[in-house]
């Protein structure tokens, strides 16, 4: 594989930024909020990537691709028992943030044209992204660099929204974009690409604690609210204040816990042709 160092990042030279294929909301969004990003969005429920390890066979010398890394939320969960790992992420303020937090090389690149040399990983990881990429030409590079019998693994925190009050909080996300997971489109690319096993697919509960103004925080770090002009971003944060201050199970609480479901799924190559 190829690799990089600390606060550092690399644009392998077929690749061109900007235009490397990002969908532009999420590069609009989170190249604006790579900060909130980092300080309000969960990491992933411990036992969901050991499972995620455990199913994909991954040990301490397995070579792992962290895909659309973002700021390092599952690159730094993994470093403990996978610690060849290599995190690609195509938006430099990302980059910037994970450079901050981890010791770990990361490549600027996309999931559609990856900088990693084929045959050459045991496993391609992808936390909270892979519904942003072209499934299609994604798949077909996932299948290039993993070696025979090397494996994909996917995973998402999606709210919990059996408790009321995130179900409010999430009919505000949706007034500005659809959920774009929700729309199963990746399944179905998966389903039907012949370059992979069909899905292992396992669920967690998982939950993370803020105070209201992290709650208010976290709703500005999604993508579609991130790319928001001003004025329409101060109106959002004022509603999930107002949601937060009125609702009987967050008002007049310092610490509200946010429960999510954790989504996971992996899958193995086919080798084509045996």
């Amino acid at each position: 594989m190829t690799s990089g160092k600390r606060g550092t990042t690399r644009t392998p030279p077929h690749l061109v930024w900007p235009g490397m294929g990002v969908a532009e909301p999420a590069a609009r969004g989170f190249g604006s909020a790579a900060d909130l990003y980092e300080a309000r969005r969960p990491s992933y429920p411990d036992d969901a990537v050991a499972w995620l390890v455990t199913g994909l066979q991954l040990g301490r010398s397995s070579r792992v691709v962290d895909l659309g890394a973002g700021t390092g939320k599952l690159t730094r969960q993994l470093v403990t028992t996978t610690p060849q790992v290599v995190a690609v992420e195509p938006l430099a303020a990302m980059c910037e943030q994970f450079g901050q937090v981890l010791d770990v090389p990361v490549l600027r690149g996309i999931a559609e044209a990856l900088p990693i040399r084929a045959g050459c990983v045991d496993a391609v990881l992808v936390a909270q992204a892979f519904h942003w990429f072209d499934p299609d030409r994604a798949l077909t590079e996932i299948h290039r660099v993993l070696r025979p019998g090397g494996g994909l693994g996917l995973i998402w925190n999606m709210r919990d929204e059996r408790q009321d009050w995130v179900a409010s909080f999430g009919e505000i996300r949706r007034r500005y974009g659809d959920i774009r997971y929700d729309s199963g489109r990746w399944r179905d690319a998966l389903a039907a690409s012949p370059l992979l096993q069909p899905l292992v697919e396992q669920r967690f509960s998982h939950q993370q604690a803020l105070d209201s103004e992290g709650v208010v925080e976290s709703m500005a770090s999604r993508s579609v609210i991130a790319a928001l002009d001003a004025d329409e971003n101060r109106t959002v944060r004022e509603e999930v204040r107002q949601l937060l201050a009125s609702h009987p199970e967050t008002m007049n609480r310092d610490v509200l816990v946010v429960p999510y479901r954790t989504h996971v799924y992996w899958t193995t190559k086919v080798t084509v042709g045996l």
